[in-house]
């Protein structure tokens, strides 16, 4: 996903870290990752017990992204719309009501000097993910 780059889109309480985990941090230095996916310069971990919840809202999964070895993006999936009611709501509260893009499906996207995330609800489908992403690793590998 492509997030616009306007400062108009600037959100409130862009967020340093994600459950404590800041921005491009070094894996060796979060403990307790245990790693699902390996993709070549990136990988794919979850947490030891960590709550697959966000407010009232159940997740199916939850992946913290390291590329090159850094911290880069999360990755949450869900289901249900109740699920999806409620995600997004908490983003709202949390971030504002960010952008809406124009699109059949139910997309939002928040845009910071740092991370961007990105909401997306499929109705058909029943099935949602979001996205946080560093933004400076996320443009260092379009670039590189």
């Amino acid at each position: 996903m492509i997030f616009p780059n306007l400062q108009v889109l600037a959100f409130q309480n862009e967020p340093d870290n994600f459950r404590g985990i800041t921005w491009g941090a070094d894996i060796k230095d979060v403990p307790d990752m245990v790693l699902k996916t390996d993709a070549e310069n990136r990988k794919y971990y979850v947490r030891k017990d960590d709550k697959l919840k966000i407010g009232s809202a159940e997740l199916d999964t939850l992946y913290y992204v390291f590329t090159n070895e850094k911290f880069s993006s999360v990755m949450i999936e869900f289901r249900s719309l109740s699920n999806a009611k409620a995600l997004k709501e908490a983003l709202f509260e949390q971030h504002g009501q960010g952008y809406r893009t124009k699109t059949v499906k139910e997309i939002y996207v928040w845009t910071g000097t740092k991370v961007g995330i990105a909401f997306e609800y499929n109705h058909i489908m029943g099935r949602g993910e979001i996205r946080y992403f560093f933004l400076p690793m996320l443009n260092a590998e379009r670039l590189g």
